[in-house]
């Protein structure tokens, strides 16, 4: 009887030790899937839109501040270097910036790129989903 019973106990630790692994690997590929995804649309420096020698410029205005990204975006919104989706992911990371300081502006700069890009990157909609409540 007392070999039956350790027997019983020696499955249960081992069953459960197993399901334990299994709920362990489980929840590791899930915030590994979560970091991959957070990884690939963390910068926005795969949108086309910008000149790649702007783009040591708009890192050093990123750097900069609010002031400094607000100079970038005026010194090359409109012009053939700087254009949508990426002209927008930088507008919403100035919008980002501003949310503390000018909320108003922060909270119209948003609703000006999110009704420009109503259709377009699938990363950009996944960014503007994400942020919209941060902005109402």
């Amino acid at each position: 009887m007392k070999v039956l019973i350790s027997l019983s106990i020696l499955v249960a630790v081992l069953f459960s030790g197993c399901r334990l692994w299994e709920f362990y690997d489980q929840k590791s590929s899930e915030r590994e899937a979560a970091a991959e995804v957070q990884r690939r649309r963390g910068d926005g420096s795969r949108l086309f839109g910008m000149d790649p020698l702007l783009e040591t410029q708009y890192r050093d205005a990123m750097q900069g501040g609010v002031l400094s990204l607000r100079n970038f975006l005026e010194r090359y919104r409109g012009t053939i270097y700087l254009s949508d989706p990426r002209l927008a992911w930088i507008e919403i990371d100035c919008a980002l910036l501003l949310r503390y300081k000018d909320p108003l502006e922060a909270k119209r700069l948003f609703q000006q790129v999110k009704s420009r890009s109503k259709t377009g990157d699938a990363t950009l909609q996944a960014r503007i989903k994400d942020l919209e409540k941060s902005f109402e």
